[in-house]
């Protein structure tokens, strides 16, 4: 009762005590968490920014194409194997799931800055090997922490939100590039490396509070989608422009000061969703504090049953063991660069280059190629690999399109429903939609006017 006096009285006053009911509702909702979820995305996409600095790599450490290669294979083994942060996801909270990605991320990049710039001594390759498959590994927790952490939150939306936040981890390589440009310029390629180290990590620690599971609040999910498409065209709006830009950069060579401009207009985009986390949490805190104000408005605090806010918990899955035996282990050949692989058939042509010159290549000296005969073989390979790709995936949706045909949401339509009858039968349940800030212990008496 001491509450709903002092919400109204927030209301009726307005001032210092409304703005802080207000600001709080805003950073402990749902659609903040999906705001911070977009920027920890946006900066989550560093595995694919390898071949923005695998030059300053191979030419600082005296690396051929075979040996990058391991380093990329490395790369994209710790960014696509996400078992461990399932694991960790599933006995702690998602701030513990973030940090421990943060920590993995800025490790592993910093530890292979130290050594581009040779401000550390030269690392054997099992090492590179090992910075990169952690750097690259962090990325599955951050998708783990924000990305499921949405899908919890926004249950019958998820295919909504799975799509909007992997489209910001798919623009994450060009928004890092243009914050290098804008931060250290055009000239230092190496600095890069300290930036995916550095930034992806502020940003997870900045907002570890604000990642966590809310509670579950059918009245809402009709707005939803709207809220969602808005998001969606303020995503291609920053895909758009970063396309555009992209372009001219390559035509064009622009001054500091453009570059500067460029990632204001990035930085820009990325917190306008903010305008509309504002807009719908003052849409929520006005009805609210329209419903307390009415005094004949009989409010009820009920805890939903617990049957009904559990998810379904996916299947768990095991790995079948392998029976083959085996003489050998697996480790022995595992840092040995790969034979009769891109990086095999590169370096082949950049020995050919060298011989037709008459010259020898020495020991530690990076291999270049020339010319489009150096990838022909090898994009020929990749080509065929993709279109069999192709096939399997389509033989998957033939397979998978009744599936997804049928009604997935039942269960969540079934509840909105339940709580639309339960607000005509004049029971309406006082939701906070995931705030914890506002709660009412007490029924609200009615009265009656003379």
């Amino acid at each position: 009762m001491v509450v709903a006096e002092e919400l109204r009285s927030s209301v009726r006053f307005g001032g210092w005590r409304g703005m802080k009911w207000f600001s709080h509702q805003v950073v402990t909702g749902r659609y903040f968490m999906v705001f911070a979820s977009l920027l920890i995305m946006s900066v989550a996409g560093a595995t694919y920014m390898f071949g923005l600095y695998s030059n300053d790599v191979k030419t600082s450490l005296g690396y051929d194409q075979s040996t990058l290669n391991l380093l990329s294979f490395f790369k994209d083994l710790g960014g696509n194997v996400g078992v461990l942060s399932g694991l960790v996801n599933e006995i702690t909270p998602p701030w513990v799931v973030l940090s421990i990605g943060a920590i993995m991320n800025f490790f592993g990049y910093f530890m292979i800055y130290l050594a581009v710039t040779s401000k550390i001594p030269k690392p054997k390759l099992w090492q590179m090997c090992l910075y990169i498959c952690i750097g690259a590994n962090s990325q599955s927790f951050a998708n783990t922490g924000a990305l499921v952490t949405c899908v919890k939150n926004f249950p019958s939306s998820r295919g909504n939100i799975l799509g909007l936040l992997k489209g910001y981890v798919g623009l994450s390589g060009a928004i890092i590039t243009q914050l290098y440009h804008t931060f250290y310029g055009d000239h230092n390629s190496k600095a890069l490396i300290l930036l995916i180290a550095w930034l992806p990590a502020a940003i997870s620690f900045v907002f570890l509070p604000t990642i966590r599971i809310l509670n579950f609040n059918t009245t809402q999910q009709s707005k939803e989608i709207k809220v969602f498409y808005n998001l969606l065209y303020i995503s291609l709006g920053l895909a758009g422009f970063l396309m555009v830009l992209i372009i001219i950069q390559n035509k064009l060579s622009f001054p500091r000061l453009v570059y500067i401009a460029d990632g204001m207009v990035v930085v820009f985009l990325l917190l306008l969703p903010l305008a509309i986390v504002f807009r719908e949490e003052f849409i929520i805190w006005k009805t609210k504090f329209q419903g307390l104000s009415n005094q004949s408005l009989k409010v009820v605090t009920e805890v939903p049953p617990q049957d009904i806010i559990t998810l379904p918990q996916p299947e768990q899955k095991t790995v079948p063991e392998s029976t083959t035996p085996t003489k050998t282990s697996c480790f022995s050949n595992m840092f040995k660069p790969p034979n009769r692989v891109t990086g095999y058939l590169y370096d082949k042509e950049a020995l050919k280059q060298l011989e037709a010159k008459g010259l020898t290549r020495h020991e530690a000296e990076d291999l270049s190629c020339l010319g489009v005969q150096c990838y022909r073989m090898s994009f020929i390979i990749i080509t065929v690999s993709t279109l069999v790709g192709c096939f399997v995936s389509f033989i998957l949706v033939l397979r998978t399109r009744k599936f997804y045909k049928g009604d997935m949401y039942r269960k969540f339509r079934m509840e909105l429903e339940a709580a639309q009858n339960d607000n005509k039968n004049g029971v309406i349940p006082f939701q906070t939609d995931g705030h914890e800030s506002l709660s009412c212990n007490e029924v609200i008496p009615e009265t009656t006017t003379k």
